[in-house]
């Protein structure tokens, strides 16, 4: 639900949203993925079995576009934030209002963020 509200966000401010669905393959994500050819790939994570699926296909848009900008969120993702960092995440945030506020500024070529806000970055 988190990510739909930031998807629903995003094109009430103009973006070009899509939202691939649940219960995807890794393949058909990543296939999505490389015809689609987002700036920004956002993957939510909100169950801790699914942590391992999440950072495979990180792992996978990584290799096949090492410069896209890779987010993740969700209760999942936050605590697997390493995991998720290691595995080729731009950047992993606890909170809707942050990963918003960081793909508006994404798109806007900026990619700073508030203090307040708990986020961390890949290193490089």
């Amino acid at each position: 639900m988190g990510l739909l509200m930031v998807l629903e966000s995003l094109r009430q401010d103009g973006a070009a949203a899509v939202f691939l669905g649940e219960g995807k393959s890794l393949s058909e994500a990543s296939d999505f993925i490389k015809r689609f050819r987002p700036d920004v790939v956002c993957v939510s994570c909100t169950l801790n079995e699914c942590v391992p699926a999440a950072a495979e296909l990180v792992s996978l848009v990584r290799r096949d576009s090492p410069s896209r900008k890779i987010i993740a969120g969700g209760k999942a993702a936050w605590t697997a934030r390493l995991q998720l960092l290691e595995a080729g995440c731009s950047r992993v945030f606890d909170s809707r209002r942050a990963a918003r506020r960081a793909i508006r500024n994404l798109s806007a070529a900026s990619s700073t963020s508030s203090q307040h806000e708990h986020t961390l970055q890949r290193p490089g």
